[in-house]
C-alpha cells in the first residue's frame, strides 16, 4: 500500500486516495477493485471466482439468506428478523441471517418510544405496560437488547 499523496504506479489501483497493489484469481485483496480478472470477488482477503460468493448458501436446506437492501445481512452488526437465524458462513465470510420469510410478518423496524431528550429507549416489563398510543407494544429487541414500547411487534 503506497502513501495516499503520491500517483499510483501502472501495478496500482487508488481506492480511496490510497494507492493497493493490483491482484490476481488467489491474490490478496482488500477490495474487489483490486481483482483484475472480470468476473472475480475480493472476499476473505482473496481474489476469486467462486459463485458461492454470489450467493451465501445456509446451512439448512430450504432456508434462505436474509437480505436488506440487495445486501446480505450480516447478522455480527443488525438483527436478523422475525423467522431468520444467525449463522456463520465460512464460504461467504461472515455472519448471515438464514430462515424463511412469512407473508403475515411485517419486516420493518418499528418507532421505539425513548426516555424524554435521550436515545435511550425506554424498557418494559408485561405486555400492558405500554400506554401510548403510538407505542402500546412491549416487545422484546435484539436491537436494544430488551423489551421495548414499540409500535410494531419488530422493534
Amino acid at each position: 500500500m503506497s502513501s495516499p499523496f503520491s500517483a499510483c504506479s501502472p501495478n496500482e489501483i487508488s481506492i480511496g486516495n490510497t494507492c493497493y497493489p493490483l491482484s490476481g484469481p488467489g491474490g490478496p485483496c482488500v477490495n474487489t477493485a483490486q481483482c483484475q480478472s472480470q468476473g472475480s470477488y475480493c472476499r476473505n482477503g482473496f481474489c476469486s471466482f467462486s459463485p458461492q460468493y454470489d450467493n451465501p448458501v445456509c446451512s439448512r436446506a430450504g432456508q434462505v439468506v436474509e437480505r436488506e437492501n440487495g445486501a446480505v445481512k450480516n447478522c455480527l452488526y443488525q438483527p436478523c428478523s422475525v423467522g431468520f437465524g444467525c449463522e456463520y458462513s465460512n464460504t461467504w465470510g461472515q455472519y448471515i441471517c438464514c430462515g424463511n420469510y412469512n407473508a403475515n410478518n411485517d419486516y420493518t423496524y418499528g418507532k421505539v418510544r425513548m426516555y424524554p431528550g435521550t436515545t435511550r429507549p425506554l424498557e418494559c416489563f408485561k405486555p400492558d405496560q405500554c400506554l401510548w398510543v403510538d407505542t402500546p407494544n412491549c416487545v422484546y429487541s435484539a436491537r436494544y437488547r430488551q423489551k421495548v414500547c414499540c409500535s410494531t411487534f419488530n422493534c
